[in-house]
């Protein structure tokens, strides 16, 4: 997709299609997307990264596209696959499989993200500003950055949910739905809520359903207040968040003394 390039494919799903199991496909930043991409077999899908524009001198890049799909589906047969440093521009969903890892990818469409039907679903690192559905799966999602209000809704689900940081600014939902036989161990979180009377909730109505533990939060209505903290302001967490100037990364700094140091 990015004219001039070398490269064995100049069609992501064509070279999905093509390698065999088990191949490493590194995806070359482009100007524009690569499309609707299926994969139907383990592969390591790789790209360039997000937000490489905001890299400071000198961590600086050369080539500042990124390696953006439209849609990506891991559907049966992509046991066992990884797929990191893509920009999915509209939809993410995983389907009928097993021991995938979706790691480093900037999840940029503000809708939903899927996993159905699923076992051992590795949800890593990732910054997204999509709503996650999960139905009949077993999920684990740690280190991510959710944003825009997102949250996490479950049928027949379980998760265990840590180490991220939730940055909202309404209050209209909860962080968490627990639908029909699931449940979450919900633990070592930071969430911050910008809006004006600051109301959020991990999940209103879980009870047992959810184990929430050692979370930190900017308001004080953070349900399940097992060694919580609550009522900690932003700029008392984070050093840099109101720094218009500091790159993404910088903004989640935490300060010298902040709660969630340790956590």
């Amino acid at each position: 997709n990015n004219i001039g390039a070398s490269a064995n494919f100049n069609d992501l799903q064509v070279a999905v299609n093509t390698v065999p199991a088990n191949s490493i496909l590194l995806v070359h930043g482009s100007a524009i997307t690569y499309g609707n991409i299926t994969v139907r077999k383990p592969l390591s899908i790789i790209g360039t990264g997000y937000f490489i524009g905001s890299n400071q001198a000198p961590y600086t890049q050369a080539n500042l596209g990124t390696s953006k799909l439209y849609r990506l589906t891991l559907d049966a047969g992509s046991n066992g696959s990884l797929v990191s440093g893509l920009t999915i521009d509209n939809w993410l969903v995983v389907d009928s499989t097993s021991n995938v890892t979706v790691s480093r990818n900037f999840i940029n469409h503000g809708s939903y993200s899927t996993i159905s039907y699923s076992t051992n679903v590795q949800f890593i690192q990732n910054y997204s500003n999509a709503n996650l559905e999960m139905h009949y799966s077993t999920v684990t999602i740690t280190n991510n950055i959710f944003y825009n209000n997102s949250y996490l809704n479950h049928n027949y689900t379980t998760t265990t949910i840590s180490n991220n940081i939730f940055d909202r600014n309404s209050n209209s939902y909860s962080v968490l739905n627990l639908g029909s036989g699931s449940s979450s161990n919900f633990s070592n979180n930071i969430l911050i809520n910008s809006a004006t009377s600051a109301s959020s909730t991990i999940c209103g109505g879980c009870g047992a359903a959810l184990t929430a533990t050692n979370n930190v939060s900017s308001d004080s209505t953070f349900r399940g207040t097992n060694n919580a903290v609550l009522n900690a302001g932003i700029t008392t967490i984070f050093s840099q968040y109101n720094n218009s100037n500091t790159s993404f990364d910088s903004k989640y700094i935490l300060t010298s003394g902040s709660p969630a140091l340790g956590a």
